[in-house]
């Protein structure tokens, strides 16, 4: 008897005392811990960054204009992004690294129309529509790894370097087309290491947490204080070979 009593105080515990309490639990659970779980997923989860990032469209009214911009017009508006961006770095190359007394205009219009051309819409394809087809459009961090290594190993030393190369040494008259590959050819190693050791981690803040209308803005802002930092930590250097590095 008190077996069957014992039982049927379980079976009404389970099928009626439980299921009020177990929402009354919930909610008391979730209003302790809510702190710590809010502390907890934004400092050991990846939404920190993204919200940073919201954060920064939300209050810098010039940087949510850009991103219209680009969203709008992505072509014209990475196109004019890496034109002034190739015309600061060669201007700050010339004036800085080269100490030239008076700025080549017609070198700087030269570099800003191949910034302008290939890491503006060059880029743009790159990294926004062929990596996009390739890998996805996903943020998360096994797509951009995809990226990033697709980056490192095959868009810069095939595509974007040999390129590069050659329309730097007919630009500066130190050769030819050739001349151009042979140099890369030659710096290819050490070149690669720097780049190696900066930009991949780069593009790994680029394709997991910038918005695609503000990635080739994102680089260029990048490459851009990349060229300064060289020009004080690397002045020793032959002041030519800086462009390359500063990508």
């Amino acid at each position: 008897m008190e077996g069957l009593e014992h039982h049927t105080l379980h079976h009404f515990t389970l099928t009626h005392f439980l299921p009020t309490l177990a929402p009354l639990l919930s909610r008391a659970t979730h209003r302790a811990l809510l702190p710590s779980t809010l502390f907890s997923s934004l400092l050991f989860h990846p939404p920190l960054p993204h919200v940073a990032m919201a954060l920064l469209l939300r209050l810098f009214r010039p940087l949510r204009a850009y991103a219209a911009a680009s969203r709008a017009a992505p072509l014209s508006v990475a196109f004019t992004t890496c034109v002034a961006k190739g015309a600061a770095s060669d201007s700050i190359a010339q004036l800085q690294f080269e100490k030239k007394p008076r700025l080549d205009v017609r070198r700087t219009l030269a570099f800003a129309l191949f910034s302008g051309a290939y890491l503006g819409l060059g880029q743009h394809f790159v990294y926004n529509v062929l990596f996009t087809r390739l890998f996805g459009s996903s943020t998360g961090a096994r797509t951009a790894l995809k990226k990033v290594l697709a980056d490192a190993l095959v868009h810069v030393p095939c595509v974007y370097l040999p390129l590069y190369y050659p329309f730097e040494t007919v630009a500066l008259g130190k050769g030819s087309v050739r001349d151009g590959l042979a140099r890369y050819a030659e710096d290819a190693p050490s070149v690669l290491m720097t780049y190696w050791c900066t930009w991949p981690a780069v593009h790994a803040l680029n394709f997991s947490v910038v918005p695609q209308e503000l990635r080739i803005a994102f680089v260029a802002s990048v490459s851009f204080f990349w060229l300064i930092y060289l020009s004080y930590a690397s002045h020793k250097e032959d002041p030519s070979s800086q462009h390359q590095k500063s990508r």
